[in-house]
């Protein structure tokens, strides 16, 4: 499978296939993504500042790692996306999914895992990632409802659920 190849999956996020990555963009097709939360001791989350040169989003803030799934399973794609953006892996816990349609960009189906960050040396892909910031988690709670703008929508949803789940 080509790596421009992302998985497409049913309104049921059950795979169809697989089509090119840039056929999602038109909200024609369903596709899926992984998306890590990436704590350190602090109770900090580690965010990631897309590139100004990305089509989408860009220079928003994001999940520790993000990414879409290809050929393989939703664990084995959040690996990959974690030694390709940031240099190493690390112990994941599934927490939960979440479809997302963002009007004029995609439709997917969104799993989110959890790490805990504990010393790992990060290595930031240049190409794909802009910076990296710790910031506390209840600072962000409140920056996402003041600063909407600055997130990518996905993360903002995301994250909103963590935060409901957290409080439950």
């Amino acid at each position: 499978m080509k790596k421009d190849y992302w998985m497409e999956v049913d309104s049921k996020n059950q795979k169809i296939g697989f089509r090119y990555k840039k056929e999602f963009h038109t909200e024609k097709y369903i596709h899926k993504s992984v998306h890590l939360i990436l704590i350190n001791e602090k109770y900090e989350i580690l965010l990631q500042k897309r590139e100004s040169s990305k089509t989408l989003y860009p220079n928003r803030f994001t999940f520790s790692v993000s990414g879409a799934v290809e050929d393989e399973s939703n664990l084995e794609s959040i690996r990959r996306e974690s030694i390709e953006e940031l240099g190493c892996e690390f112990k994941v816990k599934e927490l939960f999914d979440f479809y997302s349609q963002n009007i004029g960009i995609d439709k997917a189906f969104k799993t989110v895992f959890l790490a805990k960050y504990s010393e790992e040396k990060l290595i930031k892909d240049d190409i794909l990632v802009n910076q990296l910031v710790w910031i506390p988690l209840e600072v962000l709670k409140q920056d996402l409802n003041k600063n909407k703008e600055n997130y990518k929508t996905p993360f903002y949803k995301g994250m909103k659920i963590y935060f409901e789940r957290q409080s439950n």
